[in-house]
């Protein structure tokens, strides 16, 4: 069998609680110089500018979620934004990636991590392009008002939710183990 990638993994999980409120600074600040910190994560729920589950009294996030909070942050600490719009529009940048490789296979998995989100201005869509074929015509011409490297943010974060899970739950095996024993 052999074993999915990870923007496989994210769009087979996209809705699912996954991650508590300390798993998603955990995966937020992996390398980062700038960090996400508890208030900040706790305003945008509180604002509704995300809205995770809530589970037992906890706030449980999705991948979804997740790769939205982390790919507007980078936007709202790079660019000075509001984030309550950059948020929106991130979303909207996520599902329609997530879009055109689940049902219309426009991207290939492979393809991934070179899409870039293109908005041509504050009040635009956002249109995907490939950065390997199609990104310097887009500057060339002056019409990018903002573009996000989504792809290739996302193929990372996939990858590091994935091990999260599979480590949490590979320690969730040994501990049924040991009590077995």
């Amino acid at each position: 069998m052999t074993r999915q990638q990870p923007i496989e993994w994210f769009l087979g999980n996209t809705t699912e609680p996954l991650f508590s409120h300390a798993e998603v600074l955990e995966l937020a600040n992996y390398g980062l110089p700038w960090p996400l910190n508890h208030d900040t994560l706790q305003n945008w729920a509180n604002r509704k500018y995300v809205e995770p589950t809530i589970e037992r009294g906890k706030r449980r996030y999705s991948p979804l979620d997740v790769a939205n909070i982390i790919i507007a942050h980078h936007v709202v600490r790079e660019l000075r934004v509001d984030p309550a719009g950059t948020v929106r529009a991130i979303w909207y940048a996520l599902i329609i990636l997530a879009d055109k490789l689940k049902h219309s296979k426009k991207i290939s998995f492979g393809e991934v991590k070179h899409q870039i989100a293109v908005y041509r201005n504050p009040t635009s869509e956002p249109s995907l392009y490939d950065a390997r074929k199609s990104a310097l015509e887009i500057f060339d011409k002056g019409e990018a008002f903002m573009v996000v490297p989504i792809g290739r943010l996302l193929d990372e974060l996939a990858s590091r939710q994935r091990e999260m899970v599979e480590t949490r739950e590979s320690a969730a095996g040994k501990s049924k183990k040991d009590r077995a024993l």
